[in-house]
């Protein structure tokens, strides 16, 4: 089973609203991933956090015309406080994705449907994270 595992070395969030004639109202947040260079052929993932899902999807990648892979996978966005705490909090934080199919086969523009998608963090002694506020 194919996979890619990439250190996250930036983010950028994105809160999208709108509402058109031709569209209903909407409101989405995307947290769009880039990774270290060592993150091999995955340039850039996007985590969807939308309200009508109320179920993760694993997601796709899909291949670009330079050979590297740009992936998504779609959240609920009541999931978005977690995703985006472990970025803003955590080091090193990495994603790993797995598909059926080989990517190196793969036709430009073709989407690969993902079998599992992972956010985890590195190894961290007990104890060290943010206090705990809440009550």
């Amino acid at each position: 089973m194919p996979t890619f595992i990439a250190e996250i070395a930036s983010y950028s969030v994105l809160f999208e609203h709108g509402n058109s004639p031709n569209r209903s109202p909407f409101r989405n947040r995307f947290i769009q991933l880039r990774f270290t260079a060592n993150a091999g052929m995955l340039a850039f993932y996007s985590l969807n956090f939308v309200p009508e899902s109320k179920h993760a999807s694993t997601g796709t990648i899909e291949k670009q015309a330079n050979g590297s892979f740009r992936g998504n996978t779609t959240i609920p966005i009541g999931e978005f406080p977690q995703y985006y705490d472990v970025l803003r909090t955590e080091k090193p934080v990495s994603v790993r994705i797995e598909f059926d199919d080989d990517p190196q086969t793969a036709l430009v523009g073709e989407l690969l449907p993902l079998t599992f998608f992972t956010l985890f963090t590195g190894a961290e002694p007990p104890g060290e994270g943010l206090p705990d506020v809440s009550k």
